[in-house]
């Protein structure tokens, strides 16, 4: 099955049971898994002790664990506040690193090293409908989503470097070079994929 789209205002998140989901072999372990494949979430209640470590087992148990970084030896990432730090993303003489809520290939499930980034704070994410976005621009101008879809760009990322907000200690470096399509299509010309921003997402 493909990924399916959906609008606020008419769809229900699926609920699962915090204990049913821990069981690898149950449905319910199954069914939250193609939740987040084609719906893109799933909530979980009766978490009986929520924190850090309910969520760490949920991340083992129900979704197979964190993909370990191969920076460093443990699989999740840590920020912590640092004195006097500022952020590069308004300092043009600096190199602006890429943000840190992507896997490597292959890929699992990104959402929740920021889940346990936010367990204990808050955080707000913007969603856009590329898709929707794709198709309005297909309509609109259409030489300009077929440029998008024929012709990529440069992207670099240094899985070291971008983590210089992480207090852990890394064994070695990495640096991943692609020159991805913003938009990908499938052999019939349908599009199957938006990349931007980095060389993963």
């Amino acid at each position: 099955e493909e990924m399916r789209l959906w609008k606020a205002a008419d769809f229900a998140v699926p609920t699962f049971d915090y204990t049913e989901v821990l069981d690898p072999a149950s449905d319910a372990n199954l069914n939250c898994i193609e939740s987040v494949l084609y719906h893109g979430g799933a909530m979980i209640e009766g978490c009986e002790e929520p924190g850090e470590v309910a969520l760490r087992r949920l991340a083992d148990d129900a979704f197979g664990g964190l993909q370990k970084d191969p920076t460093r030896d443990i699989a999740n990432w840590r920020i912590v506040r640092k004195e006097g730090a500022t952020s590069v993303s308004y300092d043009y003489l600096k190199r602006l690193n890429q943000h840190t809520d992507s896997s490597i290939p292959p890929h699992g499930v990104p959402a929740l090293c920021l889940l346990m980034h936010y367990e204990e704070g808050t955080g707000t994410n913007t969603f856009t409908d590329g898709f929707a976005v794709a198709r309005q621009l297909e309509a609109e101008d259409p030489e300009g989503y077929r440029l998008l879809a024929t012709y990529g760009y440069d992207a670099e990322r240094d899985f070291v470097a971008s983590r210089v907000d992480s207090p852990q200690e890394y064994n070695r470096g990495l640096i991943v070079s692609t020159l991805p399509k913003l938009l990908q299509l499938d052999d019939t010309g349908a599009l199957q994929r938006i990349q931007y921003n980095e060389v993963f997402r």
